[in-house]
């Protein structure tokens, strides 16, 4: 069984997705951020402003088309000879509308998934969670597939399902270990059971969101910029409306909206929330870029990797006792690491046909078959040559008979 790594170019965007969860796991850890009601309502603000600041990039990728215009002209006019065809695509701008308009509200119900969990905490005095369950990514990777294949028509070969398999496996471990420290800590059952509904609701809207998001990307011609603009400006609009009622709204003797601004204890502050901008907006521009590029399935598949940021943190940084529990949670991490580069194909394996559709083998394919349809042009072009030859000596065949019968 041969096993070899193949890293492109377009791999960079899945480690620097690793690398951006990883500055922010460090970032959370160390400037602990308040929870509650409050505070997951200003987060939704803050995702909408990370979006709109997608501005920048976008701006910055508008200046550069316009130069390599303008360099194409200037090659135009000094070669006369030179035709140069621009081709405008007709954007169907009712279809981009309503699919910006459903990312934008996936989003929105996304982004206030928590806000509603946390008022229910409130409301009722339950105790607080804040544990990933590793199980739900099971959820979120098999939504992915479904939503890619039926909506998408992507086609999953051996090494996708059995990236999938050695996934799912690993995650029902992970999520076996997780449920077992949940029951045996002092947790309300009702609230574990709620929790988990809001992340499966998450999940799921997720999926959703970036396979309709793909389809904008496609069929609209938008760059991952444009869409996260567009979609920026949706939820600002949505979020004024929005915003509306929590004047009048007050828990516990508190108004929600003006205990906002007990968040910021000072100018470091926003120093903290201007960096976790930028760091959502990287971590928002890499979302689409991969959806672009790849699928959502591979995005789902970047998500398992992200899902390894916590334990290596743990492990380098705050660590100091490790029991056979954590080696093997660290054993389990590390398989599915693996069976995350087997699905983007940075690991390939040559073993029962895993190898047999990927990208590599497209190539040669695509290669093998261009130089067998050139030869078989060629001996078309001799066999037409051969048959013309034979025409012509027959019609000369044909005029000397006539002549000679035409002679006598």
């Amino acid at each position: 069984m041969g096993v070899t790594i193949k890293l492109e170019r377009g791999h960079i965007y899945f480690f620097l997705m690793f690398l951006n969860t990883f500055i922010y796991t460090i970032f959370k850890r160390k400037y602990y951020h308040i929870e509650g009601i409050t505070h997951s309502l200003f987060h939704s603000y803050i995702l909408t402003i990370s979006d709109l600041c997608c501005i920048f990039l976008y701006l910055i990728k508008k200046i550069k088309s316009r130069n390599i215009n303008k360099k194409k002209e200037v090659h135009k006019k000094g070669k006369n000879e030179l035709n140069l065809i621009y081709y405008k695509f007709s954007i169907n701008k009712i279809k981009l509308f309503k699919r910006s308009f459903i990312v934008s509200i996936s989003d929105l119900l996304i982004s206030f998934s928590f806000f509603f969990y946390y008022l229910y905490i409130e409301i009722y005095n339950r105790k607080e969670i804040y544990r990933k369950i590793y199980f739900l990514l099971i959820i979120n990777l098999l939504s992915k597939y479904l939503f890619s294949r039926i909506f998408l028509k992507t086609y999953f070969y051996k090494h996708h399902y059995l990236s999938f398999a050695i996934n799912a496996i690993c995650l029902v471990f992970l999520g076996i270990f997780d449920i077992i420290n949940f029951w045996d800590r002092d947790y309300d059952k009702t609230n574990i059971i709620f929790y988990i509904f809001v992340l499966l609701y998450r999940t799921i809207l997720y999926s959703f969101e970036d396979v309709i998001g793909k389809k904008a990307l496609n069929e609209e011609f938008l760059s991952p910029y444009s869409l996260i603009l567009i979609k920026g400006i949706f939820k600002t609009i949505m979020m004024i409306f929005i915003t509306i009622p929590f004047f009048f709204i007050s828990i516990n003797g508190k108004n929600i909206l003006f205990d906002i601004r007990n968040i910021f204890n000072g100018y470091i502050d926003i120093l903290k929330y201007g960096f976790y901008i930028v760091l959502n907006l990287s971590y928002n521009v890499l979302i689409w870029i991969i959806i672009d590029k790849y699928s959502p399935s591979h995005l789902g598949m970047a998500n398992v990797l992200e899902m390894n940021v916590p334990l290596l943190y743990l492990l380098f940084f705050e660590v100091n006792k490790i029991n056979y529990l954590f080696i093997l949670e660290l054993l389990i991490n590390i398989i599915l690491i693996i069976g995350a580069l087997i699905h983007n194909e940075i690991i390939i394996i040559s073993f029962c046909g895993f190898d047999q559709y990927t990208k590599e083998r497209y190539k040669e394919k695509s290669k093998e078959d261009f130089i067998q349809c050139a030869l078989e042009d060629d001996n078309d072009s001799f066999d037409n040559d051969d048959e013309e030859d034979e025409k012509n000596n027959n019609i000369q065949i044909e005029i000397n008979d006539k002549n000679l019968f035409n002679n006598s």
